[in-house]
């Protein structure tokens, strides 16, 4: 089943917006930097869609590592991960 991202938008455009920029920023697998538009947006909307469950920054950390794992295996380390949690906590 695909996500509806442009409904996840609408629904949490802050949280999107929040979560999109931090990775964006980050561009853990270099997508954005290859020039890939709207690049992470299946990431994007899995966190978005999962960030109320989360209460800190370590899991929130945690849900963004396993969301990137799923999709491309393992890409970088977990201290990539916590930077963009960091920068979503800090947006918030």
């Amino acid at each position: 089943m695909e996500m509806d991202y442009q409904r996840i938008k609408q629904q949490f455009p802050q949280r999107w917006q929040q979560a999109e920029a931090a990775i964006n920023h980050a561009d853990p697998v270099g997508l954005v930097h290859a020039g890939a538009k709207d690049a992470y947006d299946q990431e994007v909307a899995a966190i978005v869609m999962r960030m109320g469950a989360v209460f800190s920054d370590a899991a929130l950390a945690k849900l963004i590592q396993s969301v990137f794992v799923a999709k491309f295996g393992e890409v970088g380390d977990a201290e990539v991960y916590e930077n963009i949690a960091l920068r979503i906590s800090e947006s918030r």
